[in-house]
């Protein structure tokens, strides 16, 4: 019960971090690039 229980959570965790994250780089990514792109 407890090892499956971290795996499931250690999962659902990364998945959300790398989902969160992706999106967050994405964005300051989309935003920093065209911004350094201009100003350059």
């Amino acid at each position: 019960m407890r090892k499956p229980r971290a795996a499931v959570g250690s999962g659902h965790r990364k998945q959300a971090a790398s989902q969160e994250g992706r999106q967050k780089h994405a964005k300051n990514n989309s935003q920093a690039k065209p911004s350094a792109c201009d100003e350059t």
